[in-house]
């Protein structure tokens, strides 16, 4: 299955207060755009393999790693996921590529 994750700019961000978690509750208005990350994933038989383009940092800490290995844990799903990750959005450019990748 191939997806595009599309990446987004904030036009409006308040910060409303600082959680007792740590974390900020926001109002936030965000607007998509035109441009995205490519991912494709296969099914394989156990495990996750994290394959990278335009991401040269550890595979383990990548949003997209993390959010596969918690649905398996939750899931309880046995198989596994080959996923490959073209980066065409800027890491770091708050433009929400990571968090659009993990979803």
């Amino acid at each position: 299955m191939k997806v595009l994750a599309p990446a987004k700019i904030n036009i409006y961000l308040e910060i409303i207060r600082k959680r007792d978690d740590g974390y900020h509750e926001l109002k936030t208005l965000m607007i998509p755009i035109d441009l995205c990350d490519e991912i494709l994933i296969t099914e394989q038989k156990q495990g996750i393999s994290l394959r990278t383009k335009g991401y040269e940092g550890n595979k383990e800490e990548n949003l997209v790693y993390k959010a596969a290995s918690l649905f398996f844990e939750i899931s309880g799903i046995k198989k596994g996921v080959s996923i490959e990750l073209t980066k065409h959005i800027p890491v770091g450019a708050g433009l929400g590529g990571g968090s659009s990748d993990a979803a």
